[in-house]
């Protein structure tokens, strides 16, 4: 689900009219959003605050790496 959030939105919109830096934010806080609705929706699935802030902090670390790779293959054209 976060995967397909990310990339919809962070990949496709957010990269090629802002730049890598505000994608790779925005990148992090919709998946700790992402995480905090899935575990409103599933009581099985707990998390704490830090456990989302981890999970959002690596995951905006990640796509940074991840966009200058898109970006350097041409992957995505910037405007």
């Amino acid at each position: 689900m976060t995967t397909a959030v990310n990339y919809l939105i962070g990949d496709l919109v957010i990269l090629p009219s802002y730049g890598n830096i505000v994608a790779s934010i925005g990148d992090g806080v919709m998946a700790g959003l992402v995480a905090y609705i899935m575990s409103l929706l599933f009581t099985t699935f707990d998390l704490t605050l830090t456990a989302i802030l981890t999970f959002g902090v690596l995951i905006a670390i990640g796509e940074y790496f991840f966009h200058q790779y898109l970006l350097k293959n041409d992957e995505v054209e910037t405007s």
